[in-house]
């Protein structure tokens, strides 16, 4: 059951269903906008999937191509923001923190470690995302990349991009009346209501 009325207990649901997300793959908070600042100063937003939440580290954690702008926004920490929205239960959670990408190291490392095998394949091809191409397909992976049997190939370009969390907000949406809280991090989470 969501709670609506108790910002400890919300709190405490927020990084349980964020941890959830993070190993259920119907989780609908899985799948998140991240939101970074390009060089330019200009707004940028995705979608990243997240594979790890931890609320004793106030961390959440996804992957990403280390060639990729996510990697260049983020450099060896800047601010974020992502939004999380679960449509079945018209929950929002908005998540503001540092992040932080990880290539070539042990978090990476460890993280390339958990990546189901197959799932590694992406981060072998040779164009890196975004680069331009003639046709659309020689972006994709050869057969080859596909069938080879060295899954570790590929680790060089992949970054795991940690993000330690400052705020969280959340957002329940109700006929009864929504509602709306922000906790936070002051060597812990202070709550407070906010107007919908």
């Amino acid at each position: 059951m969501v709670p609506d009325d108790d910002l400890a207990a919300i709190s405490r649901f927020a990084w349980t269903e964020l941890e959830r997300a993070a190993r259920d793959r119907d989780s609908l908070f899985r799948h998140a906008q991240l939101a970074t600042v390009d060089q330019h100063g200009l707004p940028r937003v995705r979608t990243v999937i997240l594979r790890c939440a931890d609320a004793a580290r106030r961390e959440i954690g996804f992957h990403t191509d280390r060639r990729s702008a996510k990697v260049a926004e983020t450099g060896s920490t800047a601010a974020v923001a992502l939004v999380a929205y679960d449509r079945a239960r018209s929950l929002q959670i908005r998540l503001l923190g540092q992040a932080e990408a990880h290539t070539g190291d042990a978090r990476a490392a460890d993280a390339w470690a958990e990546l189901y095998p197959p799932l590694r394949t992406p981060y072998r091809r040779d164009r890196a995302p975004g680069e331009p191409l003639d046709d659309p397909a020689s972006g994709d992976p050869t057969s080859a990349m596909r069938e080879a049997m060295d899954w570790d190939a590929g680790f060089d370009n992949f970054a795991f991009v940690a993000v330690r969390v400052d705020q969280l907000e959340w957002l329940q949406l109700r006929q009864a009346g929504h509602r709306r809280a922000r906790f936070e991090w002051n060597g812990r989470w202070d709550g407070s209501w906010l107007a919908p």
